[in-house]
């Protein structure tokens, strides 16, 4: 999404979704353009990550010692009735390194400490698998 040629969504797009309060779910390419549309930041990972992963969902880690990165008020709507830990497929070179201001991280692996993130008041989602 940072590359010069990167495909993006118009901006009179995003001002409809504002302006409507439309619901947005991104997947892959579509949490990276969201974030960083938004004011957030995608770069080039350290490694690409290809294959099965062990997505961990964040429950209520706004409790006391939660990093800011993994800060979240309570369990996110998108993970009701699932699993702390699930198997997902990931498939990305880039990820997102900084969230717009406003998004909150509701699930990480190992190696992705934004593989799903939030907005709730924009009702905005966005999964990296």
């Amino acid at each position: 999404v940072y590359d010069k040629d990167a495909p993006h969504l118009k901006e009179e797009v995003w001002k409809l979704i504002d302006d409507q309060k439309l619901p947005v779910l991104g997947i892959c390419y579509g949490l990276q353009e969201m974030c960083h549309t938004l004011g957030g930041q995608v770069e080039l990972g350290k490694k690409r990550e290809f294959g099965n992963a062990s997505l961990i969902v964040n429950r209520d880690t706004s409790a006391t010692g939660s990093s800011p990165a993994k800060k979240a008020c309570g369990s996110s709507p998108l993970f009701k009735d699932i699993d702390e830990t699930v198997q997902v497929w990931m498939s990305h070179g880039d990820k997102v390194t900084k969230l717009p201001e406003g998004f909150h991280a509701i699930a990480h692996t190992g190696s992705c400490e934004y593989a799903a993130v939030e907005n709730k008041e924009r009702k905005m989602w966005g999964v990296q698998f």
